[in-house]
This record gives C-alpha cells, structure tokens and sequence, in this order.
C-alpha cells in the first residue's frame, strides 16, 4: 500500500488538473476515449461547485499521501522510500517534511522550540500557519547547521531545503503545463488544504501537552486513538506515542500503550471538532485537567503557572 501511493497520486493529481483545462497536453483524452471514458464530455458537464468540491477532497487526498509519506519517511534503512517520501510530501506542498519533522519535530516535542506542540488555547486556525511557517524555518535553520559543520557551500545540491524548492517548481511547471495558471493555483489551493488537514493531526495528537528543557520525551505528550478506522486509514498513526517512543519501528508493529493520555473519537472526528474552536476547546478542558492530574510533573505545572498557562491543582 505504500508503494501504491506514489503511482496512484501521480494518476490522481493528473486527472486533477486536467479538471482546469479544455486541453489535451498530455494526450490523455484521446487515449482514453476508446475505452469509453471520455473526458471531454466530463469537463464540459462540471460546474463550479463540481471544482469547488474537487479542491477539497484533491486537499483530503494529498494530506492521505502525507500520512503515507510519513510512514516512508521513518524507514530510514530503505534511501527509495525516503526519495518517494519527498516526492509525494512536494506534491502536498512540504518538500521540507523530511528535514522538520524528524529533526524538530521529534527531537523537541513538547518543548515551546517545537511549532508541531500546540499550545493550550490556540486554535486550528491560528495553528495552521504557525506550524508551517514554523517548520519551514526550523527545517531552514537546521539544514544550513548541518551543511556548516561539513563545511558544504548552501548552494550545494546537498542542501535538502533547497532541492525541496526545486521538487515544488517541477510540480508547479506541471500544472502550468496542463492547465496553465488556472492549474498552477488549482495545485497552491490543494496542497495548502492537504498541508491544513496534515497540520490538523498534528494539532489534535499534541494539543496542550508539554514539558520542560531537561524532562524526556515520553508517551504522555502524545493523545493517542485506538479507533479501528483511523488506524486503517492512518497507518496505525493513533499509535501515536509509541511511535514517538520508537520512530523507527514500522505502522503494523506500533503498540498500544497505558502510559499515554487517550481521545475517546478518531481523529477525524477531533479534526471535525477541531474546526469548531468554542467546542474543541470546551470538550479538550476536562481531558486537559485530568492530564494535569495524571502525567504533568511537577516542573510542568509550575512551568505553566510562571507563564500564565492555565492548569489544574493537584
């Protein structure tokens, strides 16, 4: 399955643009109407709501190949995986997730260094930028650190952040090619909807946990789901603290664990909630407490008060 998710978003991002255009750059219509499959006709019977919608699931479908391109990201033994892993996070608009996310991400969760640790009160929506700006600059730092200690020029093609601008610019001369600007900003739409959907996951995994410099990573800084279908879909991604504990260890051989705090939904239905930030956050309250109560040491809690975090007493 996750080898099918290279070829299968190269189809789906194909048919995608070709929503945009009257066109037949690439031949496709005439290959595929002597099968019965003709698009033209499909084009000229779509309406704007039809485009519309189309955005939003190509944005669902792309944060799916970023939940497969995290999977390869982690299998560090197999360098095609990581290459596919790129691939496919370009396309979803994050080249840089295999700087970021192991480097930053990983190493820092928890910590106020880490934009992928949601603070308590922020919201989806002011977290989305956050988050990719964030990365983005962290991953940017990062790399130049990495490229300075080997003495390697930043112009160098080893420089990761750079190559990533350069997978986005094939990606972009692609849609510009089928469908012009019209594809160009079809493609900018989709991959920022996939990257909020990502971000999304990212928000309800780690929403206001934390720890203080010094304290170890440990399964309690991650909400995990054991929801049949989430884990079906995510790559057993609701495992989620214990893929913290063993980043390595590949989707089908994560655990279940007591020692991590838990969302009673999947986390499609936390991102749906999610969306509603009044909500979420009334819902999240309690779960917050009992978190206090339960995993928050002693650091935590006067890590919290000395910076206005509001938190409940033992």
């Amino acid at each position: 399955m996750l080898m099918l998710n290279g070829p299968l978003l190269a189809v789906n991002a194909t048919l995608y643009a070709y929503l945009f255009t009257t066109g037949d750059p690439l031949g496709l219509a005439s290959a595929l109407k002597p099968i019965g499959i003709d698009l033209d006709a499909a084009r000229q019977a779509t309406t704007g709501l039809d485009l519309a919608l189309a955005i939003l699931v190509q944005g669902f479908n792309w944060a799916l190949g970023l939940n497969a391109a995290h999977e390869l990201l982690h299998r560090t033994d197999q360098p095609f995986y990581i290459t596919l892993s790129r691939w496919i996070s370009a396309l979803g608009g994050d080249p840089w997730f295999s700087i970021h996310h192991p480097a930053i991400h990983h190493r820092y969760l928890g910590l106020p260094s880490d934009p992928g640790t949601p603070m308590r009160g922020m919201s989806l929506y002011r977290f989305y930028p956050s988050v990719y700006v964030g990365n983005i600059a962290a991953g940017a730092r990062f790399e130049h650190e990495r490229l300075r200690r080997r003495g390697v020029s930043l112009w160098s093609l080893e420089n990761r952040f750079l190559n990533g601008w350069l997978l986005v610019a094939v990606f972009v001369a692609f849609f510009y090619l089928i469908a012009g600007l019209k594809g160009v900003a079809a493609y900018a739409v989709g991959a920022a909807l996939g990257r909020f959907f990502l971000a999304a996951t990212d928000y309800v995994q780690h929403y206001g946990v934390l720890r203080v410099e010094g304290e170890p990573l440990e399964p309690r800084l991650s909400w995990d789901v054991y929801h049949m279908g989430t884990n079906a879909v995510l790559y057993s991604i609701g495992r989620h603290s214990d893929h913290h504990a063993y980043p390595r260890r590949a989707c089908g051989d994560l655990q279940t664990r007591g020692d991590s705090p838990k969302h009673q939904h999947g986390y499609l239905v936390m991102i749906a909630l999610a969306l509603a930030p009044p909500l979420y956050k009334k819902m999240m309250q309690p779960k917050l407490d009992a978190w206090d109560r339960t995993f928050a040491t002693d650091a935590d809690l006067a890590y919290m008060r000395d910076h206005g975090i509001p938190c409940a007493s033992r």
